[in-house]
């Protein structure tokens, strides 16, 4: 196993970027839960061995939800909102998730469309309480209510100065490079005056674009959200063809509608609809893998394809009904053989023999068949295992 994950990253730069779900999992089960901790021993073993290497990875251990749907959720959630490992001394700057932030903001604002208030307005009036509440949220992510403005002011001031001279970004780049041009002509005054100017214009841009994005409609987490064929069944305007770059005012009806879609879904998941939790899984699930694979467009002007040089890796050394991580593979599966794109995510999991299910990802592993005398255990399964 350790050599087969050797091969697929160091083979990512030159090959496209077709990465697999490894699922392993013992081919006998053992009351005595010893084979499946050697299995959870073998993920943990594979992702210490590979850790030196800079990978950009992250290890799940399940999510904290009540149930397996909420867990799967929140650990969709760490993948997207949660520094991953060796993220600061990576190759290149961290992963954006635009298109899981977009679907975070009408998570927040879903609760206007649903409970009690389904019964007392329309649909209408529940459409465009959604549309206020996400214009108030700017449909973007709200912050942590336990933050105060002074962190959230020092965050945005520390994003933003890390956005501008950041080596590895093309503002960044563009900045250093006129930096040194003015140093080298016009003398360090010259040089320091603008590089100055050039630091506070690009500083306020960003915070612009922070705050109140321009051209909204014209975002890649907009524009990926009207013309996705997965909203399609559930919208009130299917056709991607509503969506244009020159029509605004189509545009938005459509994202304006498929946002209303998504909110419904997403209080039917909460009630417990098992459809609408499937629907949602799959959606964040999508989103996921959608900006991952923006990550490492080859087509940019930052070249980020050629700087990011190995996949992200995530680990789940249990992953078990309970605790959402047999939802979330099956939902990565499920995702991946329904689309035509590639995403670079490269995931391996160990499953626990006792856990074992039809629905579970992947060929199903051989069993061996007890003999008749040998007595069949009538008791619950033991935990999961810590390798």
């Amino acid at each position: 196993m350790f050599e087969l994950m050797r091969r697929l990253i160091d083979k990512f730069r030159d090959n496209p970027p077709v990465t697999p779900l490894v699922v392993l999992q013992a081919g006998e089960e053992d009351d005595t839960g010893t084979l499946d901790r050697r299995v959870a021993q073998v993920v943990e073993f594979v992702r210490q061995g590979h850790q030196p290497r800079g990978l950009i990875a992250k290890r799940l251990e399940g999510g904290g939800g009540a149930d397996a749907y909420s867990s799967a959720i929140d650990m969709v959630r760490q993948m997207c909102e949660h520094p991953w490992d060796n993220e600061n001394q990576s190759q290149y700057k961290p992963f954006g998730f635009p298109r899981s932030r977009l679907l975070r903001a009408i998570e927040q604002a879903a609760p206007e469309v649903g409970g009690d208030v389904s019964t007392v307005w329309s649909a209408a009036q529940r459409r465009e309480r959604l549309m206020r509440r996400l214009a108030e949220l700017r449909w973007r992510p709200g912050r942590d209510p336990d933050d105060t403005d002074e962190d959230r002011r020092i965050s945005a001031l520390t994003d933003t100065f890390g956005a501008v001279v950041n080596p590895s970004g093309f503002v960044g780049a563009m900045f250093i490079a006129c930096l040194s041009v003015l140093l080298g002509e016009g003398g360090w005054q010259t040089a320091v005056w603008g590089g100055a100017l050039a630091l506070a214009a690009f500083g306020v841009v960003h915070l612009l674009a922070r705050s109140a994005p321009p051209l909204l409609w014209l975002r890649r987490a907009s524009r990926w959200f009207a013309t996705t064929t997965f909203l399609a069944p559930s919208s009130d305007r299917p056709e991607a063809a509503e969506w244009s770059r020159w029509r605004p005012t189509k545009s938005w009806e459509t994202i304006r509608g498929r946002a209303f879609a998504v909110a419904q879904q997403v209080v039917a998941a909460q009630a417990g609809d098992p459809t609408a939790r499937q629907f949602h899984l799959e959606l964040r699930v999508l989103a996921l893998l959608e900006d991952l694979r923006d990550n490492f467009r080859p087509r940019t002007l930052d070249l980020r394809r050629r700087k990011r040089t190995v996949p992200p890796v995530v680990y789940l050394p249990c992953a078990t009904e309970d605790d959402g991580g047999l939802l979330l593979l099956r939902a990565i599966s499920n995702v991946r053989t329904r689309r035509s794109e590639v995403d670079p995510l490269l995931v391996l999991a160990a499953i626990p023999a006792t856990r074992r299910s039809s629905n579970s990802p992947g060929p199903p592993a051989r069993r061996s068949t007890p003999s008749a005398s040998s007595p069949t255990p009538t008791s619950p399964p033991p935990p999961c295992p810590t390798p």
